[in-house]
């Protein structure tokens, strides 16, 4: 899976996200989520949710840096004490990585 569910529902404010599956050469991201007790499918392009990923992260006062390097790999890192980084084969995975760990950290402090 590219993405969570729950990273997903959190970056476009979407109530209970279903059905992730990509679509068009690894371009698309097609889902569906309940609004007002309906189904709704939807799809995003997977650089404009990494674009969303990181505005996302940026509102948590988190900034990341990203970039795909000359050995098709990327790495996208997380501007803060951890000094985390995050490898993947494109930009846009590495982005998610990133947003994935940032997402489980504020869970994990919420519910301390």
């Amino acid at each position: 899976m590219i993405i969570s569910k729950e990273l997903l529902s959190e970056v476009l404010g979407h109530n209970q996200i279903d059905n992730i599956e990509l679509l068009y050469d690894d371009t698309i991201l097609e889902f569906t989520y309940i609004d007002d007790n309906q189904e709704i499918g939807d799809d995003i392009n997977i650089y404009e949710l990494a674009h969303r990923c990181k505005e996302w992260a940026l509102a948590s006062h988190i900034r990341l840096w990203s970039v795909k390097d000359d050995n098709n790999s990327a790495i996208c890192r997380i501007n803060s004490r951890e000094k985390e980084e995050f490898y993947a084969y494109t930009e846009a995975e590495a982005i998610f990585e990133a947003c994935q760990w940032i997402y489980d950290k504020e869970q994990k402090s919420k519910r301390i």
